[in-house]
C-alpha cells in the first residue's frame, strides 16, 4: 500500500514532533511512504496560502497511491487539495489532530475565520485521529460526527528518558541537605505559562530551592519579557534558563529534580508529563486540555487552575514541605508508567487503522 504522509516536520524538538517521527518510522516499515514536510513547499509560496493550496492539490492528484495521511497543523494549506481530491479520485484522506489551540489575543474576525477553516478541513477528510479524549471533544464541538474520530493517545515514554534506578530518587528526597529543584521542560512561549511559574516562585520566601526552565525559545519577545521579570524579583538567583536540552543532559536534569511543573495554558495532551513520571517525579500541572487524562489530583500530582500564580505557589509549597506526599506520588507515577504501552504498540495502531481504512473504501 502506498501512503503519502504530510507533516509540518519530523524533527524531535517537542513531544508532538517525536510522536510524528515515530509514526513515520512505523509507517515506513509497513508501507511504501512518501514523506512531505512543510519545508518541501517552495519558499516563494511561504506567505501565500492560495499558492500553497494549489501546490498541494497538484501533489495529491499526481500521487499514485491509496491514502493521504496528514498532520492537521498546516490545515489552511490543504483545504483545496482535500476537497478536490475527494471529488476527483478514490484516494482516502486521514488527519492526525494534536492541537486546535487558537491564540486568545487575535481579533473576533480572525477567530471566526480560523474556526471556519477548521470545520471545512475536518469535513474534507475521511477519518480523524485525535491524540486525547479532550482533542476529540474539541473536534466534536466543531460539528464533526464522533464516529469519524478515533483516539490514539501517545501514552509512551522514550526509553532513553527512563531512570535506571529510581529507588535512589526516594533517598535524595529524604536528604534534607539537598536543595530542592523545580523542573519545567517546555518551549518558551506564552502558551506554556512559564511567567506564572516565575510569579508563583516570587510568593515563596521561606523555602530555599532552584527553578530550572528547559526549552527552546519559540517567542523571543516573550522570552525577553520573562527574563526581565525574573531579574526584577528578589528570587532572581533561584531561576535558571537552560535552553534546549536533550539526551544525557536532559536525563540528568530529570534525575536530580524534586518536582516537575507544567504551568501551560493549553495542552491537547502533554507528553512531557510521561518523561517526568518515568523519573518518579511528583507533578504540578495546569488543569487544562488533556492533562487530567494523565494526572489524577492528589494521586500522582496536583492540578491547578491555569494562569493562577497563587494556586501554583500553594501547590509548590505543599509538595516541597511534605516528603511523604512526594514519595507516594513517585510510587504512583512509576506504577502508571509501567502500564503504558510500548511505542511500537501505539504505532501499530496506526498501521491497523490505515490497513483497515483501505479495505473498507
Amino acid at each position: 500500500m502506498k501512503v503519502m504522509f504530510v507533516v509540518n516536520t519530523i524533527s524531535k524538538n517537542t513531544g508532538g514532533e517525536i510522536y510524528q517521527s515515530a509514526i513515520y518510522q512505523c509507517l515506513n516499515d509497513n508501507f511504501t511512504v512518501r514523506l512531505i514536510r512543510e519545508e518541501d513547499i517552495p519558499r516563494y509560496m511561504n506567505r501565500n496560502v492560495i499558492l500553497r493550496n494549489i501546490w498541494f492539490l497538484g501533489l495529491f492528484m499526481r500521487f499514485n497511491g491509496d491514502i493521504i495521511f496528514q498532520e492537521s497543523y498546516i490545515k489552511s494549506s490543504l483545504l483545496v487539495g482535500n476537497l478536490l481530491t475527494k471529488v476527483l479520485s478514490r484516494k482516502r484522506i486521514l488527519a492526525l489532530s494534536q492541537s486546535l489551540y487558537c491564540e486568545p489575543n487575535i481579533s473576533k474576525l480572525r477567530k471566526f475565520v480560523t474556526k471556519i477553516i477548521k470545520i471545512i478541513y475536518f469535513k474534507s477528510v475521511d477519518l480523524i485521529i485525535a491524540n486525547s479524549e479532550f482533542a476529540k471533544e474539541e473536534i466534536i464541538e466543531l460539528g464533526i460526527y464522533q464516529n469519524k474520530i478515533k483516539v490514539i493517545s501517545p501514552s509512551f515514554v522514550q526509553h532513553y528518558l527512563c531512570r535506571d534506578n529510581l529507588d535512589d530518587k526516594v533517598n535524595e528526597i529524604e536528604d534534607v541537605n539537598v536543595r530542592p529543584i523545580l523542573l519545567c521542560v517546555a518551549n518558551l512561549k506564552p502558551l506554556k505559562g512559564q511567567e506564572y511559574l516565575i510569579k508563583a516562585v516570587e510568593r515563596i520566601s521561606h523555602i530555599d530551592f532552584d527553578v530550572l526552565l528547559v526549552g527552546m525559545v519559540q517567542d523571543k519577545e516573550y522570552f525577553e519579557r520573562i527574563c526581565q521579570v525574573s531579574k526584577t524579583t528578589y528570587v532572581s538567583d533561584r531561576i535558571h534558563f537552560l535552553g534546549h536540552c536533550k539526551g544525557d543532559e536532559l536525563r540528568s536534569l530529570y534525575s536530580n529534580a524534586t518536582v516537575f511543573v507544567l504551568p501551560s495554558l493549553y495542552e491537547s495532551y502533554g507528553m512531557v508529563l510521561h518523561e517526568a513520571m518515568a523519573f518518579g517525579l511528583p507533578i504540578i500541572a495546569s488543569n487544562v486540555g488533556g492533562i487530567p487524562e494523565i494526572i489524577t489530583e492528589g494521586v500522582n500530582g496536583i492540578l491547578v487552575p491555569p494562569g493562577n500564580p497563587e494556586a501554583l505557589s500553594k501547590a509548590i509549597i505543599k509538595l516541597l514541605e511534605d516528603p511523604e506526599i512526594r514519595k507516594r506520588m513517585e510510587v504512583n507515577n512509576l506504577q502508571k508508567v509501567q502500564r503504558f504501552p510500548a511505542l511500537d504498540e501505539i504505532c501499530q495502531e496506526f498501521v491497523k487503522v490505515l490497513s483497515g481504512f483501505r479495505r473498507n473504501r
